[in-house]
């Protein structure tokens, strides 16, 4: 009797022991797959929280960084001849126009020359340049007024050079100038221009053409940028506002004019214009014989 109690006690025994290891190893295996979860949810949490990765700019204005800001030798045109700018000597008679301009009048600053002919134009800067709402670079009285440059302007080094045609009367000088190439037809013919100053010539092809009133908030006297961002709203504003596609892009290491066009007493137009390549006299010298 007595050895039959004790089988049955050893019997209770391993079955005890074996119910308390199965209880132990479920309770570890949980603690795991707890531990497992846990860790997995870190790495979900982690992975969603990387930022995704910059997209290149995809503003169908904006040109790409590497793109250069200049042109190396684009073809210049004036009354439907090439003018080929690669020769020596090429920009004498430039120069000495220039210089023949600045002596019969110290406020002219540059002459505006489109490829067609239909501007010939002297642009003036002074420090009073409200003398210009009223008179020519020759001094006469006209209410039609004369082109001027922003009297704050650092013509060699701004990224943007702003010409005023405003005048006393209902149309300034260059008033017509936004209503041709304003149509685009007629701005394929007449897209590209020529200015002169003292020491270098810009050669341009307008870019954007736009009423003033439907981008209020456009800055004409902007002078440079501030950073990308500042050059991509800028320039965006003007192109989504143009009545004419140029087929150009432009990024924040071009230069520019705008050119601000009194088309009627209360209306102005704005022509922005890229510059496609500057011209420096000295470059273009006759080597002495």
């Amino acid at each position: 009797m007595k050895q039959k109690k004790i089988i049955l006690g050893c019997l209770i025994a391993v079955v005890l022991t074996g119910l308390f290891a199965y209880g132990y190893n479920q309770r570890r295996n949980r603690s795991k797959e707890n531990v497992a979860q846990e860790h997995s949810s870190n790495v979900e949490t982690k992975e969603t929280s990387v930022e995704p990765e910059e997209k290149p700019d995809d503003n169908p204005y904006i040109a790409a960084d590497d793109v250069p800001a200049e042109e190396e030798h684009p073809t210049i045109t004036y009354n439907n001849f090439t003018w080929d700018a690669g020769y020596e000597g090429a920009f004498e008679n430039t120069r000495r126009h220039m210089r023949e301009l600045t002596e019969d009048n110290y406020d002219i600053y540059g002459w505006m020359l489109w490829d067609t002919g239909m501007v010939q134009e002297e642009i003036m800067k002074t420090n009073d340049n409200e003398k210009y709402l009223d008179h020519a670079a020759n001094g006469g009285t006209t209410d039609k007024g004369q082109p001027f440059f922003d009297k704050a302007a650092d013509l060699k080094n701004d990224q943007v050079i702003t010409v005023y045609s405003y005048s006393t009367g209902d149309v300034a000088r260059l008033g017509y100038v936004a209503d041709i190439l304003g149509i685009q037809e007629n701005y394929e013919h007449n897209k590209t221009f020529l200015v002169e100053y003292d020491d270098f010539a810009d050669w341009f092809q307008v870019d954007c053409v736009f009423d003033l009133s439907q981008v209020p908030e456009f800055e004409i006297n902007k002078r440079n940028f501030k950073n990308k961002e500042d050059f991509k709203n800028w320039y965006t504003a003007a192109k989504e506002a143009s009545t004419i596609d140029s087929g150009l892009k432009a990024n924040d290491q071009n230069h520019f004019m705008v050119m601000s066009l009194q088309t009627s007493k209360d209306k102005k137009f704005i022509l922005l214009a890229k510059r496609l390549k500057r011209y420096y006299y000295k470059d273009f010298e006759k080597t002495p014989q």
